[in-house]
Formats: structure tokens, sequence, C-alpha cells
């Protein structure tokens, strides 16, 4: 808290102060409406802001601090422009009027969280944010075997450093059932034996790093399984790729065999080496972290949008029926050029849902 900003440091305005007129080089106004998301150079228009969808405003704030981050690595645009998406079209422009898409009056009761890190605990605070009248009817299974290490405190939303040394299913399952919600935990790895049984969720969110558990995951038997994965280095974390399953395409061509990637940055490397001590796969010390300027950066805004979009997919497809797309590539450097493929495989099983819905504010 200060009583006076410095000119030079970069402005993020929510709601509109006494003093709306810009002021600073870099002066931000995050705005949306329902599914739309965006942040506007402060004094342009903004968008009605009427019709409420909290993982709009995750989607919002996240591209906010993207863009506050890209500006400080010297990125020319970053600050100066007006970007968005919409949850509801990714692919259609955020300020069109079909981004906003309807009302939200169902919500998930019954859902697999494969995978506990970056993605996973991003899953589980998005979850967080939504408006449950009576949040303790939600099931929420999580499946991880990992304890949390010094690496997780920094991209993973749910840990804390004192959580380090205690697995990530306890971990996660204390802050959400502080939420209200039911947990259900799983302290195995997923492999090609797991399967989803008469009382378990059928529809599950993947935030796994390792390609054989995605594979047994899309092919395990959920009636809808979302998958995502973001890029590891310096050039590709901002890079989303949303995968959801059954689909057109299968899981050989989604998870398709790939070199093993070569990192040169010693910096990046200790990083990974001290996850690799603690009792961390390579794969594991990798995730969400970057290598920027020779120092390792944890990118969490990475996560938080990632989750808003698998979020809203799962959201969508509960309330219209239409099923979430089969693949959704997505950028917060340039979300202007996010590109989808619909999924013309529907879903025949429902997950469990609610109308129970707190009021809007």
């Amino acid at each position: 808290m200060v009583t006076a900003l410095d000119a030079s440091a970069p402005v993020l305005r929510i709601g509109t102060p006494l003093d709306a007129a810009p002021r600073y080089e870099i002066d931000l106004t995050l705005t949306w409406e329902g599914w739309a998301a965006g942040l506007v150079p402060t004094g342009e228009p903004r968008l009605t802001e009427a019709l409420e969808f909290p993982q709009s405003g995750v989607a919002a704030a996240s591209l906010a601090v993207s863009e506050l981050f890209q500006h400080t690595r010297g990125d020319s645009r970053a600050g100066r422009r007006a970007l968005g998406i919409s949850l509801w079209e990714p692919d259609v422009p955020w300020q069109h009027p079909t981004a906003a898409g309807e009302a939200c009056e169902l919500l998930p009761t019954k859902l697999w969280l494969i995978g506990l890190g970056h993605l996973g605990q991003a899953y589980g605070w998005g979850l967080g944010m939504l408006p449950y009248a009576n949040p303790a009817e939600v099931v929420l299974t999580l499946q991880d075997t990992d304890s949390v290490v010094e690496a997780n405190v920094s991209t993973g939303l749910l840990s804390e450093p004192g959580d380090i040394g205690t697995l990530k299913t306890r971990v996660v399952g204390r802050r959400l059932e502080a939420a209200g919600f039911t947990t259900r935990l799983i302290e195995r790895a997923f492999d090609e034996d797991t399967h989803p049984r008469d009382a378990d969720p059928s529809w599950a969110l993947g935030g796994l790093d390792n390609r054989a558990a995605r594979k047994w995951a899309a092919s395990a038997g959920f009636s809808r399984y979302v998958d995502a994965g973001i890029g590891d280095t310096s050039d590709t974390y901002y890079d989303v790729l949303v995968q959801s399953f059954p689909s057109g395409q299968t899981v050989d061509q989604a998870f398709p065999p790939v070199a093993p990637r070569t990192v040169v940055a010693p910096a990046y490397d200790d990083l990974v080496a001290h996850g690799v001590r603690a009792g961390q796969t390579e794969a594991e010390a990798r995730c969400g972290v970057v290598a920027i300027a020779g120092r390792a950066v944890g990118a969490s805004f990475v996560g938080t949008a990632t989750a808003a979009l698998v979020l809203a997919q799962v959201l969508r497809e509960l309330n219209t029926g239409t099923a979430c797309d089969e693949v959704t590539s997505f950028n917060l450097r340039a979300p202007e050029f996010t590109e989808r493929v619909a999924n013309a495989r529907a879903v025949v099983v429902n997950p469990g849902f609610t109308n129970n819905l707190k009021p809007s504010d």
C-alpha cells in the first residue's frame, strides 16, 4: 500500500476510480462482459460489464499480469494496446457482440483433477471462484503422487512454504475443503489400468506433463477428458494448447512422439537440478518455470489463464450441450490469434450438476 504512485511504474485499474483519466506511461483498465475478458489503455472504450461470469475476471487479470510482465521484459507493444479473449468462442474477436456468450446457470458437481501441480492447482483455484451456493455438494477427486517442493511454491496457487514435504493431494484437498468442497484423494499414479467406475466423476481435467499419463487419461473411458499443456521454455511459456476427448482425433494423433529438448540456460538447469535433488522428476521440476535473462521465474499467470479457458470449456458444454472444442490453441502474447477446432462428438453422460448458485452481488 502506497500513498503516491511512481509515474514510471505500470498501473492496472479495476473498476472506475474517481479520477479515471490516464496519468501514467503504462495505464491499463481491466474490462469484461459475460464470457469476454479484456484489457484496454485507460480512457479507451470498455465492455458493458453487466453479465457476470467469474472466469472472465480470472482471464482478464491473467492477461493483465502477462502484459505487465512482457512490458518489464522490454516488449514495446505490451501495455500500449487493447487485447482480450472470449471464453465462449475463443476464436471470435473479444469485442464482438457474440463473445459475451450466455448466462451460466449450471455448475459441475463432480470432477476428477489429474495432476496437482501448476495447472491442477489452478483448476482448483478457479473452481473456488465459481458461485456455488452449497459447495459441499461438489465432490472433487484429486489424484497425484508427489509432495510439494520448493519450486512448487512459486507456481502452485494452493501451495505455501509451510506445505513443502506434504503430499499435494493433502495440500490441495485441505485448501478446497476449507472453501467448502468435498474431496476424494487418490495417491497413486494415473496409469493404463486407471479407469473411472460407476461412482467416480465421468469428467476429468488433466494437468499432467507426462506424455504417457496424458495418453492414458485421454483413453481411460471418461465421457469428457480435457487436457491442457503449456510451453516450458523462455520462447514458449506463453503458449497454451487445450485438447478434449473423445473427439475426432485419436490419442496417438494428439500426443505424437517428440524428440528430447535440450536446455542451454545454466540458471534454468540449476533450478531443475535443485528440484530433482528435492525428489521431483525432471519433468516436474520444469513445470511452470521459465528461464528469463538468466533468472528462473514462475509463470503462475499462464496457469490461471489456462484454467479459465479449460473451466469455461467445461461450463459451456454443461450449459449448452456443445462439446468442448477438440483443440484450442492460445497464446497470451497474441490472444487475437487464438485458433480452435470444434468437436463433433457429443457428450452422453452428464457429470453431475447444480443450478443452486449464489445471487450476483
